[in-house]
């Protein structure tokens, strides 16, 4: 089955990294699991030159799922 990859990347300091990787697990991706089509995350994460650089990973099986969230998409 295809699958749509969504691709998010921001930087922040370590302590900010780690309070956005808690808000991802314990409120944004209990959302995003509640959606049909929605087809799971990543979080990545780079510790880098004082900063953190995530990266965030959204499958979804259609275009539709993604509207779901992303109305604009």
């Amino acid at each position: 089955m295809p699958m749509i990859g969504r691709f998010w990347r921001g930087w922040a300091t370590a302590d900010h990294a780690q309070a956005y990787e808690e808000l991802f697990r314990t409120s944004l991706l209990p959302g995003l699991q509640r959606i049909d089509g929605f087809a799971g995350a990543y979080v990545l994460r780079r510790d880098a030159e004082g900063e953190v650089e995530i990266m965030t990973i959204t499958l979804f099986t259609s275009q539709e799922a993604i509207r779901a969230i992303f109305p604009c998409f």
